[in-house]
């Protein structure tokens, strides 16, 4: 049975993966549609937009589809934009409406669909009660044009809505003095859609603009961690009861770290030769845009094929990434995330995206075979002996000498949960006594600090 959406102040906003999901993204932007359509606008252009929330491009990439299936022509923002901006876009592009996107001033669990009109601004309440009432109970009742069809038909256009805004911003304030100042300016837009505003409304003179937390993640070879999304995709393929021999499969690849179980389990039940690249396509449909695996482990495996990630085209850094296997720090992140949620609730990312094939008792079988990869050190070293730890560590050798070191876990404290992920990289060699030690020390601090308050 459909979920009922209820609008709010400028629209609809929910848990991802409880009832965020995109169905439910597709369902609102059918009655949008179809509301737009009642007022006489089939023949204009929409704005859609979004912000930097977890897997909003391809929240906002749905709504498009919606959109062009219905027959409207729409602009479809590049990358993160912010509100302001999306509503400015409307007026320059002449177009009757738009979708943004965003939750707003809401946690990181939640999304949002916010409306706005051909004057960029709120719809009235009259009017989304109007949308509201036009929303389907069922997405078979949603028309959808697949974005790459829509791309190549003309009907979605990709564009960037900053050049206009930033043009109509300078009718408004002088902003060369400011560029002229000389001024040192310190920007931290906390990962936020403020990104890369400020270098462009006052850098590019005198002044100079320095952001922080804004570039790709570091790209690092994953090594053994990467069979957590290997895990990821056998579970979203199999049953609860699967056969005896997959789960014994898993078990050996997960808790015993071993590399011919993980080629083996992706054979038995992913594809015989391409395992690999639909486990990184299960990552990519997450948002994990920087997490692949290009072959198996095996030594002479081919190379399926070379991707080119935001975190591995960095030119100011890199660790010398494998090209069969790598991830972020924050991509592994946001996976074990994502298992934690589902474990603990059958709720999250996974149900927003894979709907019920990855179910939660599943999800709490993920975590008992990493909480049985026993290592005694790096993440575990920093915590009691008697906190679970879910984790899966790597580390890359070559001729005997080790430059990548990574363990990426769920901590159980009695302080609360948490997730850390670390690695270490040096260009020429890691001494194993010294990095596990730093790792365990890491580990201990992040421990202490979740923990201040425990006796």
């Amino acid at each position: 049975m459909s979920q009922q959406i209820k609008f709010g102040t400028d629209g609809w906003r929910g848990h991802v993966g409880e009832n965020y999901t995109f169905a439910n993204v597709r369902r609102c932007t059918q009655g949008f549609a179809s509301y737009l359509a009642e007022q006489g606008f089939q023949d204009r252009w929409v704005i859609v937009g979004h912000d930097r929330r977890y897997q909003a491009e391809q929240f906002a990439a749905a709504a498009a589809e919606v959109l062009a299936g219905n027959g409207f022509k729409v602009y479809l923002t590049a990358g993160p934009t912010p509100t302001p901006v999306i509503s400015y876009a409307v007026v320059d592009k002449k177009a009757a409406a738009a979708i943004n996107i965003t939750a707003s001033h809401n946690p990181y669990t939640d999304n949002g669909f916010k409306v706005r009109d051909e004057n960029g601004g709120a719809i009235d309440p009259e009017g989304l009660i109007r949308i509201e009432s036009n929303i389907p109970e069922s997405e078979d009742e949603v028309k959808r044009t697949p974005l790459k069809d829509a791309i190549d038909a003309g009907a979605i256009v990709m564009f960037d809505a900053a050049p206009a805004y930033i043009t109509h911003i300078e009718t408004l304030i002088d902003l060369q003095p400011i560029k002229d100042a000389g001024l040192r300016v310190m920007v931290d837009p906390m990962w936020g859609n403020g990104a890369g505003w400020f270098p462009k409304l006052i850098g590019g003179g005198a002044t100079e603009v320095f952001e922080i937390s804004t570039n790709p993640d570091v790209a690092f070879t994953t090594a053994s961690i990467a069979k957590i999304p290997i895990m990821t995709s056998i579970f979203r393929r199999i049953n609860e009861d699967e056969d005896a021999e997959t789960i014994n499969l898993l078990q050996n690849m997960i808790i015993k770290s071993g590399n011919d179980p993980a080629d083996w389990v992706m054979e038995r039940v992913i594809h015989p030769s391409q395992a690999p690249l639909e486990v990184t396509d299960d990552m990519q449909a997450l948002g994990l845009e920087n997490t692949f695996l290009a072959g198996e482990f095996w030594f002479g495996a081919p190379l399926l094929k070379v991707y080119q990630t935001p975190a591995n085209q960095r030119e100011d850094i890199s660790t010398d990434p494998d090209i069969y296997n790598q991830s972020t720090p924050s991509d592994l992140g946001m996976l074990l995330e994502d298992i934690y949620l589902c474990a603990d609730n059958g709720q999250g990312t996974f149900k927003a995206v894979f709907s019920d094939e990855i179910t939660q008792t599943e999800c709490q079988m993920m975590l008992n075979y990493l909480s049985q990869n026993k290592l005694g050190t790096l993440l575990e070293r920093g915590v009691p002996d008697v906190t679970e730890v879910a984790h899966k560590h790597g580390w890359v050798t070559y001729n005997g000498i080790m430059q990548t070191l990574g363990d990426a876990g769920i901590i159980f404290s009695p302080g609360g949960d948490y997730v850390l992920v670390i690695f270490l990289y040096h260009p020429q060699q890691l001494i194993w006594d010294n990095a596990s030690f730093l790792v365990g020390q890491l580990s201990e601090a992040i421990y202490n600090f979740y923990n201040q308050n425990i006796p």
